[in-house]
């Protein structure tokens, strides 16, 4: 099998309702630090020398996130170019939680449409899961009631207060005696 440098992002952190994508670049030519360079998604990177084939499947699992694959599992190389790998993750439950992604070989057996697939890469990706950004998304998308329930009672308490202020200083009033 030749060998070939992978680079793939992993965000240390998400917040609970929003998604992140998670990118993988495979490059027969290109070295790990290029293919971190060449990352346009956010997280840390992570980059390795892995035994690959002339088709190559990736795989990017969790138990609490919903994910959803953004290129194709499966994808022959190539030396012209880079192979890339995305997935869309939005996860489920807060915590400590898991992605697993994994990288395979896939050949045909005895030129049968028969695939046999070689694990070459496995990766446990731990990402904190928090719910800080729910409180600022329910504001963002509950302003115009959260206006009504607070801040209008709060100001018609001040124009009233303010109001007695002035009836209690009006001439002929107790207090301007």
């Amino acid at each position: 099998m030749a060998q070939a440098q992978i680079a793939f992002n992993a965000p240390p952190a998400m917040n609970l309702g929003q998604s992140a994508q998670i990118q993988l670049l495979l490059s027969l030519d290109e070295s790990v630090d290029q293919l971190k360079a060449a990352l346009n998604q956010a997280g840390e990177r992570d980059g390795a020398v892995v035994p690959v084939a002339e088709l190559m499947a990736a795989t990017l699992t969790g138990g609490n996130f919903r994910i959803t694959a953004v290129t194709p599992e499966e994808q022959p190389l190539t030396s012209k170019a880079r192979t890339e790998w995305r997935w869309e993750v939005e996860p489920t439950a807060e915590g400590a939680q898991s992605l697993h992604l994994s990288l395979s070989a896939v050949f045909r057996v005895d030129g049968s449409p028969v695939r046999r697939a070689v694990h070459t890469f496995d990766k446990t990706i731990d990402v904190e899961v928090t719910l800080a950004s729910r409180v600022a998304d329910f504001i963002g998308k509950n302003w115009q009631w959260l206006w009504a329930v607070v801040l209008a009672p709060l100001a018609g308490w001040m124009w009233r207060r303010r109001g007695r202020g002035r009836e209690s200083a009006a001439p002929g009033s107790d207090a301007s005696r």
